[in-house]
């Protein structure tokens, strides 16, 4: 990461520098945005390193004293079924906890691969808060400060 840090420039609107050809290439860019840029004719084209690709998990979570906690309960049983599953990786765009929800919304550099290599296979380390914010500050020391 320190390698790449010195080789990043950080821009605000990575997918906009992109179709305005300021950059070659974006880490991490703003998905949905970078898909409407493509929609209206960018040459914009999302690669999967050979290394591996970015793995990232994301949380639903149930409000405690909610008013109306069944019909919470009731979503997110409803969430997870393969319909569910199917409108949440098309809407924003992503790749489904479920392997039988189709990918054809993703554009193919996005879909999940079966057997391609994740950068991070330590899912477990990303659950402590301690180790968390330990690499937010390393991240921000490596990109931000070029320590």
């Amino acid at each position: 990461m320190r390698a790449l840090a010195k080789q990043v420039v950080l821009v605000k609107n990575p997918p906009e520098s992109l179709a305005r050809g300021q950059y070659a290439i974006a880490i991490a860019p703003n998905i949905p945005r970078a898909l409407a840029l493509i929609e209206e004719g960018a040459r914009l084209k999302f690669i999967h390193p050979k290394e591996g690709s970015h793995f990232s998990e994301s949380g639903i979570s149930l409000v405690r004293n909610a008013p109306h906690p069944n019909a919470a309960k009731l979503f997110l049983q409803w969430f997870y079924t393969r319909e569910g599953q199917s409108v949440f990786a098309r809407t924003m765009p992503a790749i489904s906890v479920r392997k039988d929800v189709p990918q054809d919304a993703l554009p193919e550099g996005l879909r999940y691969v079966e057997g391609a290599p994740f950068l991070r296979k330590d899912l477990e380390d990303l659950r402590r808060p301690e180790r968390t914010a330990e690499l937010r500050t390393l991240a921000k020391q490596i990109f931000e400060e070029g320590k």
